[in-house]
């Protein structure tokens, strides 16, 4: 077997001879595995499941459960030579900021990866940074990097990283910097990181072993940069990437104080510049803020850029300084509100009811004893207004029915994130969500004359949920309606149209048209109204009744009528006037718009009926001239009666002489 060895700054680690020694000659069966889990506080009551890789799977060979201090110990064959997983679940520890205690649930675990050569034992510690090593070991193995080599390759880059042994080195506040001291600084630093996350998200997600798990997916990609194979990775709001893993954590290492660390300030700055200046591959690829304390630096804001804020707010946030501090101020819009104490921890307390809605800039400045100044802005958005909900259709008590809108206005100083409408048991998610609105046919609604609710839902962009509720009937029965158009087909001079209408709720309107232009509104039943036909030309028109009722459904009555006004044209083309006749001959008419006229076609002589035809545009007769006197003069003549009761007389004077 071959023992490669790796730097780790100014110390050498041999990963893979183990971490705790080897008693080399054991002639035992057995040899111990030991160590400690470390989440922030030690880890009590964790399940800890030791496991040896085979090819994409594993085999377990060991399990147990840490103890109140977050010890392990178990017992691995004598002869185990290869890559060994410790994984960890359950328990529960302390964070060391803000001393919350925290339970492991779900998927949650911390890991470590280690090789165990034939007859080793071994001291493993498992922590976050040993977690982040195992998720590079499993990023080199899907490289096809040998197991050795991704065992060593992982845990060496992330102890470089950090700047000590993350399996054999166990975290302690010493004063002085060493390994331990670094190690329990490194905790604290995430701990404050994952406090501040949790300040910003108002809760969860915001614990140390949350932040772990995030890193964890971000690191499978072989690089700590904040995305995945998805896109960027996020904490809740706060935005995983370079400058959080060693801008942000090297601020908090440095901020610790009191019983979190006993290391001088100018120990953890050093400290903290190891982080941020790291150039390891997996970590300084994107560019990162540098760490400049030539001025106070402010950092940890309590709110993210753009958040909503109502109410009593309190904005704080971390300063670390070279020198002390003398004050920090807030100004809103530019202008000066309020001075707090020197405090590393600055909180300032606003009555945002005091602001009009909508979006303030809020600047918090820090000056340090030599009168250097460094200040951050927020910009938030004040929403003490709240979701409007107004304008709802239907209103509250509304009878409707068929196709009917459903619709509301809908404002927020923050803006709407969604809108929802629930009818009848159906959610709806209208497009518009300061209008919104959405078409239902109510006629799919079974039964009638039940109460229905139009239930809203809107949350804004703050999270904020308001709902309001209008309770409606619902009528699809159309109205009745009869008038004394049915069996006509011709209108003349004005006329008349009477009849009756009736609904089981109330007639809302009713309308009268001829060709689609409504010509009168009808008020009540029975009604009677006037169509002066004189107005139009002659021709055929449509006569319509509209008859709606207060639901929108809707009864429509229609009859084309012919309009007549003028006597039908009729021209007599035989005889013509003063012809003499000397033999039997045809009385010859002809008829404009034949098909208006009903009754029959009258030839008249010497004014009495001779005979009739029925109508066409071409009428004729023959005439007996032997039965009428010779040598005289004779009337000819035509009748034609329209529909509409006008009629036509043509005649002309002739002489018979045959």
């Amino acid at each position: 077997m071959i023992k490669r060895i790796f730097p780790l700054g100014l110390m050498v680690l041999s990963l893979l001879q183990g971490c705790g020694g080897s008693d080399g000659g054991s002639d035992s069966d057995q040899r111990v595995v030991s160590g400690s889990v470390f989440a922030s506080g030690p880890l009590e009551r964790g399940a800890v499941t030791v496991s040896t890789l085979d090819g994409a799977g594993k085999t377990v060979l060991a399990e147990t459960t840490t103890s109140n201090s977050g010890r392990w110990s178990v017992e691995l064959p004598n002869d185990l030579d290869g890559a060994v997983l410790i994984e960890v679940s359950g328990g529960a520890y302390q964070e060391l900021v803000g001393r919350e205690t925290v339970s492991l649930e779900g998927s949650l675990a911390l890991k470590a990866i280690t090789w165990l050569e034939d007859g080793e034992s071994s001291t493993v510690n498992v922590s976050p940074l040993s977690t982040l090593a195992e998720g590079l070991y499993r990023y080199r193995r899907s490289l096809s990097v040998p197991s050795d080599d991704a065992v060593a390759y992982g845990n060496s880059q992330v102890s470089s990283f950090v700047g000590f042994n993350i399996l054999d080195s166990s975290p302690s506040k010493a004063a002085v910097l060493n390994d331990s001291s670094r190690f329990h600084s490194m905790l604290v630093g995430l701990s404050s990181i994952s406090d501040w996350v949790a300040t910003v998200n108002g809760g969860s997600p915001g614990t140390t072993v949350e932040f772990t798990a995030k890193a964890y997916a971000d690191i499978l990609n072989g690089r700590l940069d904040g995305r995945d194979s998805s896109g960027e990775l996020f904490l809740g709001s706060v935005a995983m990437g370079a400058d959080l893993y060693r801008h942000a954590l090297a601020l908090n290492i440095i901020a610790a104080e009191g019983p979190d660390s006993l290391l001088s300030f100018s120990e953890r700055e050093a400290y903290a510049r190891t982080i941020n200046d790291s150039e390891l591959r997996e970590f300084s690829q994107d560019d990162v803020i540098p760490l400049d304390l030539a001025s106070p630096v402010l950092f940890n804001m309590s709110h993210a850029e753009g958040e909503l804020v109502a109410g009593n707010v309190t904005l704080s946030h971390a300063v670390v300084s070279q020198e002390s501090l003398s004050g920090c101020d807030l100004l809103i819009d530019g202008g000066f509100y309020e001075t707090t104490q020197a405090d590393l921890t600055p909180g300032y307390s606003i009555e945002t009811e005091l602001l009009s809605d909508g979006a303030h800039s809020f600047t918090m400045e820090c000056t340090d004893a030599t009168g250097e100044k460094a200040g951050e802005t927020l910009n938030l958005i004040v929403a003490n207004a709240g979701t409007e909900i107004s304008n709802i259709q239907p209103a509250d008590g509304q009878t409707i029915g068929g196709n009917f809108t459903f619709s509301a206005d809908v404002t927020d100083p923050a803006g709407v994130q969604s809108v929802r409408f629930d009818v009848n048991g159906t959610s709806y998610f209208p497009a518009s969500l300061s209008s919104p609105s959405v078409a239902i046919d109510t006629s799919q609604f079974a039964d009638q004359g039940k109460p229905y609710a139009l239930d809203i839902t809107v949350i804004s962009q703050g999270g904020g949920t308001t709902a309001e509720t209008v309770t409606f009937d619902l009528d699809n029965v159309a109205p009745s309606a009869e008038w004394n158009l049915e069996n006509m087909e011709v209108a003349t001079g004005v006329q008349t149209v009477s009849g009756q209408f009736g609904d089981n709720t109330g007639i809302a309107e009713v309308r009268l048209y001829v060709d689609g232009e409504q010509i009168r509104q009808v008020g009540s039943s029975p009604f009677s109204a006037d169509i002066d036909t004189r107005t139009y030309d002659d021709g055929s028109y449509l006569v319509a009744l509209e008859v709606m009722d207060g639901a929108g459904n809707t009864t429509t009555l229609s009859k084309e009528l012919f309009f007549d006004n003028t006597p039908p044209e009729v021209t007599l083309s035989n005889p013509w006037e003063g012809d003499v006749i000397t033999r039997d001959f045809d009385i010859v008419a002809l008829i404009e718009n034949p098909d208006q006229v009903e009754a029959a076609v009258v030839f008249l002589v010497d004014g009495a009926q001779y005979s009739q035809s029925s109508a066409d545009n071409l009428v004729s007769t023959e005439l007996n001239v032997s039965n009428y006197s010779n040598n005289a003069n004779h009337e000819i003549g035509v009748s034609v009666t329209d529909r509409a009761g006008f009629t036509t007389v043509k005649t002309v004077t002739v002489f018979f002489d045959y």
